[in-house]
């Protein structure tokens, strides 16, 4: 297989950007809905101005990647460049203006400096992305700590696949390193059973082996873990959107691209027009399940959902179609990327930043932009997204390795950095425990907003992130799609066996790979 190799050294700390900027340095996705033109209108027109910015910077970076690159290997833009002074002049007015902010002409110089020091061949599109998560704001606090170093043990090379296998692993003690409380919705038990009756009931198309790993997945007692104050209608809503997107998660699990963007189409046209199905060019005229189901949760969240809330939503399960479709493309290009290009995409890919959403919904609150951007609300909620992935990519090894995936952080280490085994699992435990420690350092720093109902309302936000971690850390040994009957066990000893390759797992076969 190829390696996707993204340059890991001389990278300033990684900051945020504004909610409005995510999508505009994202790869596009298939072709927008037809009628999604009309509706995001006002919003195209905003962004126009941007859009133009970062056309300047791609021409001024990679236009003269055709003309000159020569023979003899990869050119350098100041090189080739007439005009240099140009080029971060450019940058600048992209990452002052857009992302607002408080950068000086010398501060970006660091940006020109990577620009011009990669080898002409890199896709435009890929250094914007790798540009965007370079800046950092001066007051931003750290969204997550350094990687820890890696390990002597590791190589440059992958291990040597013809070498005898480990009968078993130990997982990580993340149990100990988590010393949140754990509490249980009660409407919880109720929810859940009728929650897992309408995903069944809304896809007749599910195999018998699928539905009985529907009701061993038990989706709705995660969510009675995740959302433990809210009524039973809103839980509801919840626990159902939980089911969905297993259930989407499970449906794109080894989708190729042109799949993946088709399913993207389907649901997003469901939450755009949640009146009547509005089918595009290529669509079916009669809606597939997965619009019908969005299309129902998606009626009854917005009923009672803040617009804030709302908006949110709608972009970031976006964010989660365009994961899936990078991680799509990595599929049929047979790449494995390197450990940042992979926390990146994962970041988005999990599903975590949609149901974080749901818990402004759980609590009947609508934060306000600025409350959501805030630095210190983005590193908490960046925090808890790593915990819960990284996390999930530890439990879920046993299964992905056994049906030859590559898309987990452990298999990653171990074929890109020739890690062994223990090693990479210990070192994916190290980097929850150091995220741990940075949540609950970044929640002590949680600032006032000026108005008690509003300090109230973070709170609880905070608090249902905090509930995040714990709840699927714990459920994760509760439910059968891991380590199916034996999750008791495993939470008690922290021992796996490990399973034979290219097999068909015993454990969950129709689970899906990812969180």
């Amino acid at each position: 297989m190829q390696r996707s190799f993204r340059p890991l050294s001389d990278r300033l700390s990684r900051g945020n950007t504004t909610q409005g900027s995510t999508n505009i340095h994202r790869p596009k996705v298939g072709h927008e809905h037809p009628t999604f033109k009309h509706e995001r209108k006002r919003m195209i027109l905003r962004s126009l101005p941007s859009l133009i910015e970062v056309g300047l910077t791609v021409l001024a970076v990679d236009s003269v990647v055709n003309e000159y690159e020569t023979a003899s290997g990869p050119r350098l833009v100041t090189d080739l460049y007439p005009y240099p002074t140009a080029v971060p002049r450019v940058v600048y007015w992209v990452f002052k203006k857009r992302f607002s902010l408080s950068l000086t002409y010398i501060e970006v110089s660091p940006l020109f400096t990577y620009l011009s020091t990669t080898p002409l061949g890199l896709c435009p599109f890929h250094k914007l992305y790798i540009l965007r998560n370079m800046v950092k704001a001066p007051d931003s606090p750290n969204c997550s700590p350094p990687l820890p170093p890696i390990p002597l043990s590791a190589g440059d090379a992958p291990l040597d696949q013809t070498q005898s296998r480990p009968l078993g692993y130990f997982l990580p003690d993340l149990v100990g390193h988590c010393s949140f409380p754990l509490t249980y919705n009660t409407h919880g038990d109720e929810v859940a059973r009728e929650s897992d009756k309408w995903l069944d009931n809304g896809c007749p198309e599910l195999t018998p082996k699928k539905r009985k790993a529907l009701y061993g997945l038990h989706a709705g007692e995660l969510t009675a873990f995740c959302y433990t104050s809210c009524d039973a209608h809103r839980l509801r809503v919840i626990s159902d959107f939980m089911n969905y997107l297993f259930h989407l998660d499970n449906i794109s699990d080894g989708m190729m691209t042109r799949e993946a963007d088709k399913l993207s189409d389907v649901v997003m046209n469901a939450l755009w027009f949640p009146e009547e199905y509005r089918p595009g060019k290529g669509q079916p005229a009669e809606e597939i399940s997965a619009g019908k189901l969005a299309r129902d949760y998606w009626t009854r969240c917005i009923a009672d959902a803040g617009p804030r809330c709302q908006a949110r939503f709608k972009e970031n399960l976006q964010l989660f179609f365009e994961a899936v479709h990078i991680q799509a493309t990595h599929r049929e290009l047979g790449e494995i990327p390197d450990l940042e290009s992979y926390i990146d995409v994962r970041r988005d890919e999990s599903g975590c930043k949609p149901v974080f959403d749901l818990i402004e919904y759980g609590l009947g609150i609508d934060l306000p932009d600025e409350v959501a951007e805030h630095p210190i609300i983005k590193a908490l909620n960046q925090g808890s997204n790593d915990l819960v992935t990284w996390s999930n990519d530890i439990f879920s090894y046993n299964v992905e390795q056994a049906r030859g995936d590559t898309h987990n952080m452990v298999i990653i280490l171990e074929t890109v950095y020739g890690m062994e085994l223990q090693v990479a699992m210990d070192y994916v435990g190290e980097m929850c425990r150091l995220t741990m420690e940075n949540f609950v350092e970044n929640k002590a720093k949680i600032p006032s907003f000026g108005c008690p109902r509003l300090d109230r309302d973070v709170a609880g936000y905070v608090q249902g992130l905090q509930d995040w971690i714990v709840g699927a850390l714990h459920w994760s040994f509760m439910s059968q799609r891991y380590f199916g009957l034996e999750g008791s066990e495993v939470k008690k000893h922290r021992y796996v066996k490990l399973l034979p390759k290219n097999v068909s797992s015993s454990v969950n076969e129709s689970c899906p790979s990812s969180s």
